[in-house]
């Protein structure tokens, strides 16, 4: 005589086996990742797979649960065809549902966004004012693919991102990475200044995709 009890939140399952065989119990063990289905047995047995193959019962047992114990002298067999406690195991493989991620973008200054010079002609930007001292971040995560002093811009770090796009921050007083190096929006790229060919403290942000300049407020969110 064999028990096997299942103590589940708003549930109890008290299943008794009475089997003249002494089987090993490692016989029937198996991963939650494994579904046990028997090819022969009553009608009673066909109801009892269906019912624990079912997803509401899967969701009830949870992925916390170490193994499901299935036991194939249950039931005899209805037909005949097969001795008792012979059974056919097949193995069902499960994979993971795709976990959907959210692209975070933010704006590269602290508090309220005040542009003094827009992206225009002559003008492959926008200048975000601020003073210096001010963390500067990227608007959404990325590599660095340069950090350092540039002609025009003074130090400057440039970002690559997803999808062929680019940003770049100039005129940093300080920069606080380095190339390679993976950054998120809540990493300072570094601090904000009047380095290279600036007449005062701000920001001048670039955003380019594959190559090409675009407007850096049509990635940035704001409305």
């Amino acid at each position: 005589m064999s028990k096997l009890i299942i103590n589940i939140p708003r549930y109890r399952v008290k299943i008794t086996i009475a089997n003249k065989r002494r089987v090993s119990r490692d016989k029937f063990l198996s991963t939650l990742n494994e579904l046990i289905r028997v090819r022969t047995g009553s009608r009673i047995s066909r109801l009892f797979r269906l019912a624990v193959s079912g997803r509401k019962f899967q969701k009830v047992l949870g992925s916390s649960l170490a193994t499901l114990i299935v036991l194939t002298n249950m039931f005899p067999p209805s037909d005949g065809t097969a001795a008792a406690g012979e059974a056919e195991i097949v193995a069902i493989e499960t994979t993971d549902a795709p976990i959907e991620t959210t692209v975070v973008r933010r704006i590269p200054v602290d508090g309220r966004l005040s542009i003094t010079q827009g992206y225009r002609a002559f003008h492959a930007g926008v200048d975000i004012d601020g003073v210096t001292g001010d963390p500067i971040y990227p608007y959404t995560s990325g590599k660095v693919s340069s950090a350092g002093r540039e002609f025009f811009l003074g130090n400057t770090v440039r970002v690559k991102h997803s999808d062929g796009y680019e940003s770049v921050y100039a005129h940093l007083d300080k920069i606080n990475v380095r190339a390679g190096q993976d950054v998120t929006t809540a990493d300072k790229l570094g601090a904000m200044g009047n380095t290279g060919h600036s007449f005062g403290d701000h920001l001048h942000l670039e955003v380019r995709k594959n190559g090409g300049l675009v407007n850096p407020l049509s990635v940035l969110p704001v409305k």
